[in-house]
């Protein structure tokens, strides 16, 4: 099953304040959601993907060149991936519960 991936307001504005070479990794990376959006076991050369907990809700996080990190929620009744925000790596870490 292929998902839609959807960018936030402030995903986007983020893509847009890294330098060229950022974006493209990040937005390759972003690529492998479209196919398997949930953790699995061994998915280190995709980015490392994992459930973790936010403002007391859960959302997923994928670690992306260990310099940034995206949040997001899947929706799999819409068959989409919402990514709400990408964060560098150590401001993400500060904002899990």
């Amino acid at each position: 099953m292929k998902y839609e991936v959807i960018l936030s307001p402030e995903a986007q504005e983020y893509l847009e304040k890294v330098d060229e070479k950022s974006e493209k990794i990040i937005r390759n990376k972003l690529k492998s959601l479209y196919e398997a959006p949930h953790p699995r076991p061994n998915r280190k050369a995709e980015g490392d993907v994992e459930k973790v907990t936010m403002n007391g809700q859960g959302i997923y996080r994928m670690h992306i060149s260990r310099s940034h990190t995206a949040f997001y929620w899947i929706k799999e009744d819409e068959n989409t991936v919402d990514v709400t925000n990408i964060v560098d790596i150590d401001k993400a870490h500060k904002m899990y519960d």
